[in-house]
């Protein structure tokens, strides 16, 4: 059995989309897991045979009783994540979902967005950052098993104690936002 996680790979933003995915890529592969690399895309105006096509290129080296752990939401359309899960267990992948957002209680699930509920149900288990988050979606029906990842943070290979460390005489009143700016407009009240 290999272990296999997505790894999304887009272009810069001003918002954290790509951070936490990245570092959850890197630790995954530091701790053996194997890179499958999506290249986030508008898949509006494909159709399911390419969009078919494209995760099996994509998985073409996974086979039978290997583990895979797709990072959640990966943005390219509700079809893909569709079609992913579906063709991962078509061939005997067992499928674990990282979830980093769950747009329906963000509120942000308008449109077009893949029916949250079933689809976590499709997958053999979620992780989770917490059981607050495990005990709504079980309320909401989701019934497969979940394991809570707790802290959320980014990964810092630069561990110069001195700084994080700021004597009196040098503090400055200044704040450092991680996150996405277009979310956060209690900044402007």
């Amino acid at each position: 059995m290999r272990k296999w996680i997505t790894d999304i790979i887009q272009g810069e933003s001003a918002d954290a989309t790509s951070q936490a995915k990245d570092d959850i890529t890197a630790i995954g592969i530091q701790n053996g897991y194997a890179p499958l690399h999506i290249f986030r895309y508008n898949s509006d105006y494909e159709s399911n045979q390419a969009i078919q096509s494209r995760i099996d290129g994509i998985t073409a080296a996974v086979t039978n009783g290997d583990l895979v752990v797709y990072q959640y939401p990966v943005l390219i359309s509700p079809r893909f994540d569709q079609f992913f899960i579906d063709q991962m267990h078509n061939r005997g992948v067992k499928v674990v979902l990282l979830i980093h957002d769950v747009e329906f209680l963000r509120g942000t699930n308008i449109g077009n967005s893949i029916d949250e509920i079933p689809y976590f149900n499709k997958a053999d288990a979620l992780i989770i950052h917490n059981p607050i988050m495990g005990a709504k979606l079980r309320e909401l029906g989701v019934n497969v098993p979940m394991v809570s990842q707790y802290l959320l943070d980014y990964l810092d290979n630069n561990h110069d104690w001195h700084r994080l460390f700021t004597s009196p005489e040098e503090f400055t009143k200044t704040l450092v936002l991680s996150g996405n700016l277009f979310k956060s407009s209690y900044l402007t009240e």
